[in-house]
């Protein structure tokens, strides 16, 4: 498992166990997605990267750019 499957995992969890039945989950096209209900924030991730998304603005966080764990730390300590 590559680093940024395993991070999505450990969120997908974590959300779970903070907001149950809030989260849904999908698999399409080598794709998968979680939403949190009544809210924009969503994440994927795909053979290649995490994306990270409000509404229609989303982030591409992958380790062949720019960084996996550095810009993960950027975005939860903003």
């Amino acid at each position: 498992m590559k680093l940024h499957e395993k991070k999505f995992n450990e969120i997908l969890e974590l959300l779970k166990s903070k907001l149950g039945s809030k989260i849904s989950v999908s698999e399409e096209h080598g794709t998968t997605s979680l939403c949190i209900e009544d809210s924009h924030y969503w994440l994927s991730t795909d053979a290649y990267e995490l994306t990270v998304g409000f509404s229609l603005d989303h982030q591409h966080f992958s380790e062949e750019y720019e960084g996996l764990k550095r810009e993960l730390n950027r975005l939860l300590s903003s």
